[in-house]
């Protein structure tokens, strides 16, 4: 595509409401032969990723590249890397972003990580360690794309309070 700003009679784009309005246009008027290039993205995800897909569609043809993105349902990032003939899998993507957060992978021992005790805690994080590099490895099996783990966020509060950095197996623990 010669201009992309041409086609979006934008010069900036500084808030979600001038991405979505930018999508809008892009999806109605841009071709994947406008484009030299183009990308499949899977977005997998724990939580709610309202926006994003826009967002990405918006700035891959601001740089020049063509996006096709593929979007799981809400929390079903499990189900669609297991089942071998899931959407993701029929999709073929280039790239698979995982977004899977702490309290999803952590489970109940996110909200009383110090109910158990120490080889207890040290046992169940090895536990959900294991799960989510297991779904990383069916992915490398299965695909040839590039695959992306959002990073964790740190809660931030603990029942130890400042001393939450002192804990072994705690949040902030490597």
């Amino acid at each position: 595509m010669s201009s992309i700003k041409k086609v979006l009679g934008l010069e900036t784009l500084n808030t979600i409401g001038d991405y979505f309005r930018a999508y809008r246009k892009l999806k109605e008027s841009v071709r994947p032969e406008d484009f030299n290039s183009s990308i499949r993205i899977a977005l997998l995800s724990s939580f709610t990723t309202k926006g994003l897909s826009e967002v990405l569609f918006v700035q891959c043809c601001q740089a020049g590249i063509f996006p096709e993105i593929y979007q799981a349902d809400y929390n079903q990032y499990a189900p669609e890397i297991i089942n071998p003939e899931s959407g993701l899998y029929l999709f073929r993507p280039d790239v698979i972003i995982l977004f899977i957060d702490a309290q999803t992978i952590m489970a109940e021992d996110f909200f009383l990580p110090y109910a158990a005790g120490e080889a207890d805690r040290a046992a169940r994080l090895e536990a959900r360690k294991k799960e989510f590099t297991d779904y990383i490895e069916i992915l490398k099996k299965r695909t040839t794309a590039f695959i992306l783990p959002h990073n964790f966020a740190v809660p931030v509060y603990s029942p130890y309070g400042i001393l939450e950095q002192k804990q072994t197996n705690g949040f902030f623990d490597e």
